[in-house]
């Protein structure tokens, strides 16, 4: 693993929040945390490769969110991947995803 956050780690559809409650054994991943396939890869395109952010193609940045969704068991393994293809992607944390609608601004900073 190294210094770098982990990026797999699939969630089995009868885990609830397996990173909740300050567990150090789960990392928040795109298998077991983020919502949208749709996020995965705007924060491919832009901040990857670490040494030379938004350096790759948009093929490559599709072949990169293919190859991490496969990882974590959501997509198969040979799975073809571009826009269409990643909007219908549902991860797997989607509807357990609880979106802040709080208003009030400093309030709640």
């Amino acid at each position: 693993m190294g210094p770098y956050p982990r990026l797999i780690e699939p969630v089995a559809a009868t885990d609830s929040f397996p990173w909740a409650h300050g567990d150090a054994g789960h990392a928040k991943t795109v298998g077991n945390y983020w919502p949208y396939a749709t996020t995965l890869y705007d924060y491919v395109s832009h901040a990857m490769p670490y040494t030379q952010p938004r350096s790759l193609t948009a093929n490559e940045s599709y072949a990169l969110v293919a190859f991490l969704l496969a990882g974590n068991g959501v997509v198969a393994s040979d799975a073809t991947m571009d826009a269409a293809a990643l909007r219908a992607v549902r991860l797997p944390m989607r509807a357990r995803f609880v979106r802040d609608d709080r208003t009030g601004g400093r309030t709640f900073r």
